[in-house]
C-alpha cells in the first residue's frame, strides 16, 4: 500500500484479502494497521515510527531498501569508474521532473542553462502525457537545437549513467541518482519531498535550491553556474552520492519477505553494515579460525581495523553486508568491484559459533538473488577445502586460479 490518503482504518478492512501487509510511507505521521513497514528515507529510523505501526511490525528504513529498479544497480559500478575519471567535468547535463511535471519545472531548468551559458550536450526527460511536450520542444528547439528530447523512455538509467550533473525534482528518481551516482541540483515539486530534497542536500549528495515555485530560472542559473566551475564539490558530491544508495533496495525488501533458509530452518538475510557493527567486525576478523585462510593471516590491530571498516563503509565501489541468522548477526559478505562489466569480488565468512549450520551457503544464495546480474569472483586459499566445498555447492565453478559465477543468463 503506497497512498497517503490510505492509513490502519483502510488497511485493517484489507486484512481479510491479505496475508500480509505492506505499507510504503516517507512521512511518519498516520497510525499504520501493517506487517511490515518501508520508509526509505535518508535519516528515518524505526523509531520514527514507534507509536504508529502494531507490535512486531518489521520496519525496512533507509536507503538502503529504496525502491529502485536493478538496471540502475547494473549500470552503477560503470558510472562510478566514469565519474571518477572525469573528475568533476560537465559535459552533459540531464533534465527531469517526473512523468507529469504539471508547473513546466523542465523549461525553467532549460532557460538556466541558456543563461549559464552551457554548451555541453542535453538530454530532457519527459513523461508520454506531460501536458507541456509541445512548450519543451519549441523551447529546445531555440535553445539547444541539438538537445535529446526523451518522452517516456523505458528507463533512464543509460541516461543517468552518461549525464554529468542532473537537474530535476526531489522524489524517488533521486535514489535512481544516487545509486549511478549522479550529482544534482534538486527542487522540491510536491510537499511530500521537502525532506527528502534536504536530506539529500545534508548528505552532500545534490544542492537543494527549494519549492519549484520559489525557484527563478535566474536563481537556478546563479546556483548552477556556480556548481559548474567547482569541480572537486561536483567530484566529492558524486561519491557522497553513490554512498547513499547501492540501488539493491528492492530486492533487499524480497529477501526479507521471502529469506533463504539455514539447515536448521532459520531465516537468512543481508542488511547492510553499518557503523555500529565495528566492534564485532573486529571481533570475527581477529578470530584464528577466520585468519587462519586470509590473504594476511596477522590479525589486524583495533586501529588498523577501524581505518579499514571505516573505508569499506565510505567506498561505493563496496558492498558490505552482514549475514544474519533469525535475526542474529552470523557473518559478512564484503563485495568490491573489480575490472569488468557488473563483476566484484566476494569474500564471506560466517561467526565460528554458528558453523555447520548451511549460513554460508544461504548466504551466497541471497547474495545471487540480490544481483542476478552481476559476476562474483572468489579466491580461496588451496587448502581451504571448507570454502571450496562452499562455493562450489552455490554453483561457482573454478576457471584458472579461482571461483567464478556468472549470470545465468550467460
Amino acid at each position: 500500500m503506497d497512498h497517503y490518503g490510505l492509513d490502519a482504518k483502510w488497511e485493517s478492512r484489507m486484512r481479510r484479502y491479505a496475508t500480509a501487509l505492506l505499507a510504503i510511507d516517507d512521512f511518519p505521521h498516520r497510525i499504520h494497521d501493517c506487517d511490515f513497514l518501508l520508509d526509505p528515507t535518508v535519516g528515518h529510523i524505526p523509531q520514527s515510527y514507534a507509536d504508529l505501526v502494531p507490535a512486531g511490525c518489521r520496519m525496512f528504513t533507509g536507503t538502503g531498501f529504496a525502491l529502485v529498479d536493478p538496471e540502475y544497480a547494473y549500470w552503477r559500478t560503470q558510472a562510478i569508474a566514469r565519474r571518477r575519471a572525469r573528475r568533476g567535468a560537465v559535459g552533459r547535463v540531464l533534465i527531469g521532473f517526473g512523468g507529469i511535471d504539471q508547473a513546466n519545472a523542465t523549461a525553467k531548468a532549460i532557460k538556466a542553462l541558456e543563461l549559464c551559458g552551457f554548451e555541453g550536450e542535453l538530454d530532457v526527460v519527459l513523461g508520454a502525457v506531460a501536458p507541456h511536450q509541445d512548450a519543451v520542444r519549441d523551447l529546445l528547439r531555440q535553445a539547444f537545437p541539438q538537445a535529446r528530447l526523451h518522452i517516456g523512455p523505458s528507463s533512464q538509467a543509460p541516461l543517468m549513467a552518461l549525464a554529468d550533473l542532473a537537474i530535476g525534482a526531489a522524489g524517488t528518481t533521486s535514489w535512481e541518482r544516487c545509486t549511478v551516482g549522479l550529482p544534482a541540483v534538486v527542487l522540491s515539486v510536491a510537499p511530500n519531498q521537502r525532506d527528502v530534497a534536504q536530506a539529500l542536500a545534508d548528505s552532500g549528495a545534490a544542492l537543494y535550491l527549494g519549492e519549484d515555485e520559489r525557484v527563478s530560472a535566474e536563481t537556478l542559473a546563479r546556483a548552477v553556474t556556480e556548481l559548474l566551475a567547482d569541480r572537486d564539490r561536483l567530484t566529492l558530491m558524486a561519491e557522497l552520492a553513490a554512498a547513499l544508495c547501492d540501488g539493491l533496495g528492492a530486492a533487499r525488501v524480497a529477501l526479507e519477505l521471502l529469506p533463504e533458509r539455514a539447515k536448521d530452518g532459520g531465516r537468512v538475510t543481508l542488511r547492510l553494515a553499518s557503523p555500529s557493527d565495528r566492534e564485532q567486525f573486529y571481533a570475527w576478523q581477529a578470530d584464528p579460525s577466520t585468519r587462519r585462510y586470509a590473504r594476511n593471516p596477522n590479525p589486524p590491530t583495533y586501529d588498523e581495523h577501524c581505518r579499514w571498516f571505516e573505508g569499506k563503509l565510505r567506498d561505493p565501489a563496496c558492498i558490505m553486508h552482514v549475514i544474519e541468522h533469525d535475526g542474529a548477526p552470523a557473518g559478512v559478505v564484503r563485495l568490491d568491484t573489480v575490472e569488468g562489466p557488473a563483476a566484484f569480488e566476494i569474500s564471506i565468512f560466517v561467526d565460528p559459533a554458528r558453523k555447520q549450520r548451511g549460513i554460508g551457503g544461504a548466504a551466497l544464495k541471497a547474495v545471487r538473488r540480490l544481483m542476478p546480474w552481476a559476476t562474483f569472483h572468489a579466491w580461496v586459499h588451496p587448502d581451504n577445502t571448507a570454502s571450496q566445498r562452499l562455493f562450489e555447492g552455490a554453483g561457482f565453478s573454478f576457471v584458472d586460479d579461482h571461483y567464478i559465477s556468472r549470470p545465468s543468463s550467460s
